[in-house]
């Protein structure tokens, strides 16, 4: 029979996994994000923005060492020109705002918010009518923000009404919460591929 006291524990597998999928997060550059998606996820984006009857939505990335937001997923036309190009800093701004405080963001309508930046706005000749967002959290892990706007402008999309809707937090929570879970799936995928077997 096994002498239990002194046989050592086997090491908690899954516990293991969880770890090793933080560390990953906390280095993920907006680039390495990028890379764990795939079709099916920009599509559940897209769908999910339109849900919220906005024009285009994004993934902001949290990079620390440069203290900057990067756009790492666009769902609008000039995404290509947009994606990895357009940064933020983690001091001012909508983004920053959500991304420090842990809260959601919804403007109230009005022509100037205080906290829009309006950089992109002005390189792609278009304004911002309404924008939300939303923190971004995989594992306890604080990547970034999602986030939601309703456009103006010659080349975008419009949305079939202005202004989001009253249940948008609970919208978001299911964005949110969806979407963490798509992370977190190809992050554990990878680790497992990269070790070469599964979890008995």
């Amino acid at each position: 029979m096994e002498n239990t006291a002194t046989t050592p524990r086997s090491p908690d597998r899954y516990a293991e996994l969880i770890e090793q999928a933080r560390k990953v997060l906390n280095n993920c550059s907006a680039e390495d994000f990028r890379s764990l998606l795939d079709a099916r996820d920009w599509d559940y984006l897209r769908k999910a923005f339109l849900t919220m009857s906005a024009s285009e939505g994004s993934v902001w990335i949290a990079e620390h060492q440069k203290q900057e937001l990067v756009m790492s997923v666009n769902t609008g036309p000039d995404a290509s020109h947009l994606e990895l190009k357009v940064r933020h800093s983690l001091n001012d701004g909508v983004m920053a705002k959500v991304f420090k405080e842990d809260s959601i963001y919804t403007d109230r309508g009005m022509v100037s918010d205080k906290y829009l930046v309006h950089k992109v706005d002005d390189e792609l000749k278009q304004y911002t009518h309404h924008i939300s967002a939303c923190p971004l959290d995989v594992l306890g892990c604080r990547l970034g923000v999602l986030c939601a706007v309703q456009l103006v402008g010659a080349h975008a999309n419009a949305p079939k009404e202005w202004g989001f809707p009253k249940n948008l937090p609970e919208i978001w929570y299911l964005v949110q919460t969806g979407f963490s879970s798509i992370v977190e799936d190809r992050i554990i995928r990878n680790l497992l591929n990269n070790a070469g077997n599964l979890p008995r």
